[in-house]
């Protein structure tokens, strides 16, 4: 309503005539923006979204944050599904997959006290 009072140009939404129109749909997309999604990345704080920043800007100012914060939170999820499995096994697999990772000094075999 407010475009529609405040603008010689009105939207409207109908069929194309004589076009082929078979209820096709338009999809707009917000120009890149990687300030703007690196903020979005950093307010979502989960994998998915650091991984979509760095898949839209590979080359992009905030990537090896975006990369770190990665790290850091596939190194947290790995230490959880060991805590969660509680077994040598899982704590050795923690480890094969992050040598230097968050919690490396917390397990020492053969003492799981954690």
């Amino acid at each position: 309503m407010q475009t529609r009072s405040h603008y010689r140009q009105l939207p409207e939404g109908n069929p194309l005539f004589d076009a082929g129109h078979e209820g096709g749909q338009f999809v707009f997309r917000l120009k890149y923006d990687d300030a703007r999604d690196w903020a979005a990345a950093e307010a979502e704080n989960s994998i998915s979204g650091f991984e979509n920043y760095v898949a839209l800007y590979p080359e992009g100012k905030f990537v090896r944050e975006a990369k770190e914060k990665l790290l850091e939170l596939n190194d947290e999820a790995a230490w959880a599904i060991a805590r969660e499995k509680d077994s040598v096994v899982a704590y050795q697999a923690y480890l094969e997959q992050f040598p230097k990772g968050l919690h490396d000094i917390e397990y020492q075999l053969p003492n799981k006290n954690h």
